[in-house]
């Protein structure tokens, strides 16, 4: 029937044509506006620890939208269940004798029962946004490693 086949992709004639790609200053600026929600001066004190911690996610805003996205989008885009965080966290390999199961539980609804009210209706409650995500790296590396 057919020798071979031509898989050739134009995306200007594809449902992706009108799709835009990323670029790293808007995924900075979203970060950012992003950041003006989370907790994290409330458990980490020191304000240069703050910003090194917000200059290291500025770093490397790209790949943690792009890894949110992909996991969010087999749990429940565009959030994150509880089901499906617990499984993402043992994929990193984090756990031992201090960090369990149940401290993961607690870090997932420490971030979503403080969510900020202005978010509330907007962002799904028991759910992870973006935004809360990020507070929850913050929140396991501190329990980690602090």
């Amino acid at each position: 029937m057919f020798d071979s086949v031509d898989r050739s992709f134009d995306k200007s004639k594809s449902v992706f044509k009108d799709w835009k790609e990323d670029k790293v200053a808007q995924v900075q600026t979203g970060l950012r506006e992003e950041l003006a929600y989370w907790k994290v001066p409330n458990f980490v004190k020191d304000e240069d620890e703050c910003a090194a911690i917000e200059a290291l996610l500025q770093k490397h805003a790209l790949f943690l939208k792009t890894l949110f996205i992909v996991r969010s989008s087999a749990s429940y885009f565009p959030v994150i269940r509880w089901l499906n965080y617990a499984p993402l966290v043992a994929e990193w390999n984090l756990y031992d004798t201090e960090f369990e199961t149940g401290a993961v539980d607690r870090i997932f609804i420490t971030v979503t029962k403080n969510m900020d009210k202005s978010l509330v209706g907007i962002l799904p409650e028991k759910d992870m946004s973006r935004s809360l995500w990020y507070e929850a790296l913050v929140r396991i590396a501190f329990f980690k490693y602090k």
